[in-house]
């Protein structure tokens, strides 16, 4: 470990790490990604039979069924931050998410 300082720090360097530091301007600021594996983004390369699962295309009414009990609860954050929302970023930034037949969401 060395004694360096930097200017943000991101624990973890699953999806959720990696996307706040790809969405946030970083440039120019020194920065770390403090990930627990010996390779960030590695869990990524394990979901959706190597094809990374990140949302769900269809209807936010659907996909709070597959959180059970918890779904309810997650509700306000799901509408307030829905996979459209995330796929349209995705697009955005030249990346284009695909369900399992190929399609475009």
């Amino acid at each position: 470990m060395t004694k360096d300082n930097y200017d943000i720090t991101i624990i973890g360097g699953g999806a959720a790490g990696l996307m706040f530091a790809a969405q946030y301007d970083l440039k120019g600021l020194r920065g770390i990604i403090l990930e627990g594996t010996s390779r960030v983004g590695s869990k990524l390369l394990m979901s959706g039979g190597g094809h990374c699962n990140i949302t769900h295309g269809g209807s936010i009414k659907d996909f709070l069924y597959a959180y059970g009990d918890a779904g309810p609860s997650l509700r306000r954050c799901l509408y307030r931050h829905s996979n459209l929302e995330l796929a349209k970023w995705l697009s955005d930034h030249g990346i284009a998410p695909s369900d399992e037949e190929g399609r475009t969401i």
